[in-house]
C-alpha cells in the first residue's frame, strides 16, 4: 500500500473523530477539562492538515493553479483550529468543510483501491446467496 494511501486513511479517520467531537462539544454541555481536550486534539488534528496541505503544495508543479482550486481554500478554512471560530455558527460551517474534505479523501481513496468493484462484488455475492436460499428454502420452510 502506498504512503499516500495510508495517510489518506489516517486524515480521514482522524477528520471524523474531530468532526464528531466537535459536533458534540457544541450541542451538549461538556466539561471544561474535556472541552480542553477536545481542543487540543483538534489543534493537532489541524496541524496534521496542514502539514498535509504544505506537503501537496511542495508536491505541486504550478503552484498558481492549486491556489485557485476551490478545494484549496476550503482546505485552508479546515485547517483553522476551532478555539479560532468561538460562534457556533462558525462551528457549524468548519464541521461541514471537514466533511466535505472527507468526502475528497474518501472519493480518492476508493479510486485508489478500487474499494467500490470490491463492494459490488460483496453486494452481488450477498444478493445471489439471498435469491438462492429463498428457492432453495421457498418449500420447506415458510
Amino acid at each position: 500500500m502506498k504512503i499516500r494511501t495510508v495517510s489518506n486513511i489516517v486524515i480521514i479517520f482522524l477528520v471524523i473523530i474531530d468532526v464528531f467531537l466537535i459536533t458534540w462539544s457544541s450541542f451538549s454541555n461538556v466539561g471544561i477539562l474535556l472541552a480542553q481536550g477536545i481542543i487540543y486534539f483538534d489543534l493537532a488534528v489541524c496541524f496534521i492538515l496542514l502539514c498535509d496541505f504544505m506537503f501537496r503544495l511542495h508536491e505541486t508543479e504550478d503552484k498558481k493553479a492549486f491556489f485557485k482550486d476551490k478545494w484549496t481554500w476550503v482546505d485552508i478554512i479546515a485547517m483553522i483550529p476551532i478555539e479560532f471560530a468561538p460562534f457556533r455558527f462558525l462551528r457549524l460551517i468548519r464541521v461541514f468543510i471537514l466533511l466535505n474534505k472527507i468526502s475528497k479523501y474518501l472519493k480518492d481513496f476508493i479510486e485508489e483501491t478500487r474499494l467500490d468493484l470490491s463492494f459490488g462484488i460483496l453486494l452481488m455475492t450477498v444478493i445471489a446467496g439471498t435469491v438462492l436460499f429463498y428457492i432453495v428454502e421457498v418449500g420447506m420452510n415458510p
